[in-house]
């Protein structure tokens, strides 16, 4: 009985209270750390969030300045097909079947760089200058 006595005597209240001090404490403990932990995490993500969002705004502008130079090159192919008397049906045909908007920049320069040169061939072929030039599906029909 003299364990009965301890646990339950004056000396067993204050080692009771000094276990429910020891476990708050280690409660507040843990929560401050966890808490911590968290805090370092998100800081560390909310910088490699900061770093995409300025690679993302860089590519924006870059995709903006390649849209504007298109477009203009875009005008200009058009332009060339209605002088070379390109008919409407073959332009149209053209622009359908060649989908810009899921072409990376260099292929839309590919692509308008050999439009160009059959678009020179066909004027070659309509003044009756063409050296190498040969006939291509935007020539209108002779």
């Amino acid at each position: 009985m003299p364990i009965l006595s301890i646990l339950f005597g004056p000396l067993g209240r204050v080692l009771m209270a000094l276990l429910a001090i020891g476990l708050v404490a280690f409660g507040i403990w843990s929560y401050i750390n966890i808490t911590q932990n968290k805090i370092q995490h998100l800081t560390s993500e909310n910088a490699q969030l900061k770093v995409q969002v300025e690679q993302y705004r860089k590519a924006v502008v870059e995709l903006q300045g390649n849209f504007d130079k298109y477009r203009v090159a875009l005008d200009e192919m058009l332009n060339s097909m209605i002088e070379a008397g390109i008919p409407e049906e073959r332009i149209i045909e053209f622009f359908r079947k060649n989908d810009f908007s899921k072409m990376s920049a260099d292929q839309v320069q590919v692509l308008l760089n050999q439009q160009q040169v059959d678009i020179k061939n066909c004027l070659e072929i309509l003044t009756g200058k063409a050296k190498t030039g040969k006939a291509n599906d935007l020539c209108p029909n002779f």
